[in-house]
């Protein structure tokens, strides 16, 4: 299978969503500021003091994705799926197209504004949460309606039994979601061919 890159205008992407965050904050805190004096603006320590630690988790967050979407890493094998990841935990996992359920193809607003797609792959893996009969019952995640866990990662890489790769063109989403799908069915027949 020919590999696909996630494209760089995805870093460009996230830093937009988070400044539209910083931008509402911003403006709700401004207009609690008017709300509060008569004569304008009056910005209290305090009211600086959040804003200052605001911005500074935003631009670790910034940070943070950038690397996170610089050091993920994906490669189709035969068999599986290579992903490697991490900034300081290193991880290289492989999926097997055996045990792959469903590639679903998202689009959110600045997606389709940039034209990015995200590929997200679920496989039939209890999650990676200790498997086992309760291995996907981690605190904070919904289950969802058939058992699955129900985790929105906009994040390149693994999380639970899902594997997301963003920033992707649409033509390039489709064209992966057709491979993977494709070489699921070929090795999902052959395993039952074998079976009789």
């Amino acid at each position: 299978m020919e590999n696909i890159k996630v494209r760089n205008i995805l870093i460009v992407k996230v830093v937009l969503g988070q400044l539209i965050a910083v931008m509402f904050v911003v403006l709700f805190y401004g207009g609690i500021a008017l709300l509060d004096t008569k004569k304008g603006v009056n910005l209290t320590v305090s009211t600086v003091i959040y804003l200052c630690v605001f911005l500074f988790i935003v631009l670790f967050s910034t940070i943070y994705t950038v690397l996170r979407i610089s050091t993920f890493k994906f490669a189709f094998g035969e068999d599986f799926i290579s992903v490697k990841q991490g900034i300081i935990n290193l991880q290289e996992r492989h999926v097997p197209y055996a045990v792959i359920q469903d590639v679903i193809m998202r689009r959110d607003l600045l997606d389709r504004a940039f034209g990015l797609s995200t590929i997200v792959i679920e496989n039939a893996s209890m999650g990676g949460f200790g498997g086992g009969q309760y291995g996907n019952q981690a605190g904070g995640y919904g289950m969802g309606r058939n058992g699955n866990m129900n985790v929105y990662q906009p994040f390149p890489g693994m999380t639970g039994n899902k594997l997301t790769i963003p920033g992707l063109t649409a033509e390039d989403a489709i064209t992966l979601r057709e491979q993977v799908l494709a070489r699921t069915i070929v090795i999902n027949q052959g395993s039952k061919q074998q079976e009789l």
